[in-house]
């Protein structure tokens, strides 16, 4: 069961922190074109079921299981451009999902965003120190408490304001969007699978318990599945109150609640939320920490002891406080769509013609 759910959960939790729990990265790559938004979950759907599957089986054959390692199989000597990529990536995401937290936090229990932002670094700094078996639990319990709760979140959104739902596909509405067609949002999921594959890259610790084919191809199938349906839910919340200027809203699900909820489930909401932050903060940090080690390893220093992982974890959470004062928009706008580009070039392109290449030969190999 570890070896198929593990890091599928891992997979899920670490994509879902930065964009699902608050609303607004369903809204820049899928809300905001209505009706048409249909098109980015097909290509949602598709591309992480057969990115997902690819990806673990890499890992498996080639027993990569730190991006380090796992990158130079892919890009060779040209792997730094990766791992630059990966730095920004990890920061970029740590601040959003700081930034997100500590405005839900403020917007729903009235914290001071300051003492929230350097509570939920303090809380993923304590993870962090509790070492592997703590991350794999706490991811664990993340993503199930995340599933079970962006579920319930949705349910009681669509079934208060199904009616508005079903008015924006009837009327083809894409007013926030007006220039949407098919191909543009089909080219956003796209996007979006781009830059958001390397989130796997946190799972790859898990997926040395794998050692079949089989155990690949379901874990991350089951991922993909994992991520589709909080987007897909996620997607038709926001068109439930399309007509009403959701997509311009920094945290979209706590104007919904407040709309459908009142303060009770918001406060429900910031709670899951900010267990998310923390794991996805968490669970990203750790897999850098692992490609230094890996990184010492091979220069025959050794892993870094617990003071020296310490320093590093914090000067990393500091960097992520910095950039979690840039604002949520603007981060999800700007940084992720220039990082998409770059994932789409140094990853996922090496990934479905090397990586096929490498799978196929290591196919080859223990058939002969």
């Amino acid at each position: 069961m570890g070896a198929v759910v593990l890091p599928a959960a891992i997979f899920q939790i670490v994509l879902v922190g930065p964009g699902f729990a608050t609303g607004r990265e369903v809204v820049e790559f899928g809300g905001r074109f209505g009706a048409l938004g249909v098109w980015t979950l097909a290509v949602i759907l598709g591309g992480f079921a057969f990115l997902c599957v690819l990806a673990f089986e890499l890992a498996r054959v080639t027993r990569a299981y730190n991006y380090r390692s796992y990158v130079r199989h892919l890009i060779g000597p040209a792997w730094p451009v990766f791992d630059v990529l990966w730095i920004i990536f990890m920061l970029v995401i740590s601040g959003l999902v700081t930034s997100a937290g500590a405005t839900v936090l403020s917007d729903t229990f009235g914290i001071p965003e300051l003492p929230a932002t350097i509570g939920i670094l303090a809380a993923a700094g304590l993870v962090l120190y509790l070492g592997r078996k703590a991350i794999e639990a706490f991811d664990v319990v993340g993503s199930l408490l995340f599933s079970v709760g962006i579920c319930t979140f949705a349910i009681v959104v669509l079934v208060n304001r199904w009616d508005a739902v079903a008015e924006v596909f009837r009327a083809g509405d894409v007013r926030h969007s007006p220039s949407a067609s098919p191909l543009a949002a089909a080219w956003a999921g796209a996007l979006y699978v781009a830059y958001n594959l390397p989130t796997m890259v946190p799972a790859l610790f898990a997926l040395d318990r794998q050692t079949r084919r089989a155990q690949a191809v379901a874990s991350g199938l089951l991922g993909a599945l994992m991520v589709f349906v909080p987007f897909l839910l996620t997607f038709l919340a926001v068109l439930a109150f399309y007509a009403t200027g959701i997509t311009e809203e920094p945290i979209p699900w706590l104007v919904m609640f407040e709309a459908v909820g009142g303060g009770t489930l918001a406060a429900v909401f910031a709670l899951v939320f900010t267990y998310a932050v923390v794991d996805t903060s968490a669970a990203t940090v750790h897999a850098f920490m692992d490609r230094i080690d890996d990184s010492l390893t091979e220069s025959g220093r050794g892993k870094m002891d617990r003071p020296r992982r310490g320093l590093a974890v914090a000067a990393v959470l500091v960097s992520a406080f910095v950039l979690s004062r840039v604002g949520v928009i603007a981060l999800v706008a700007q940084g992720y769509t220039a990082l998409a580009y770059g994932f789409l070039v140094v990853f996922i392109l090496p990934l479905v013609t090397r990586g096929v290449y490498l799978i196929w030969r290591s196919g080859r190999t223990a058939a002969a």
